[in-house]
């Protein structure tokens, strides 16, 4: 149906927390697979389990001039399927 969501429990590691069982959305599953829960996004690529994709801001000085840079990356912690 239209506006449908689709949930899926998983156990997730958030960095820098302990790992907890919740329902994450599935954005897009194929290939590799997109999920979100609250505002954090993972994805997975076959078996290879759920990675959080991290984006962060960095400020740094260049020419001594403030600059604010983002950091894209992903943090890996393998689970198995619930």
């Amino acid at each position: 149906m239209k506006n449908d969501k689709l949930f899926q429990s998983r156990e997730i590691l958030i960095k820098d927390q302990p790992s907890q069982v919740v329902f994450l959305e599935v954005i897009v599953r194929g290939l590799v697979s997109l999920y979100k829960f609250e505002d954090i996004f993972f994805i997975e690529k076959g078996n290879d389990g759920l990675k959080q994709l991290i984006n962060e801001t960095e400020e740094v000085f260049v020419d001594g001039k403030r600059l604010l840079k983002n950091k894209s990356s992903h943090w890996y912690h393998q689970y198995a399927c619930i």
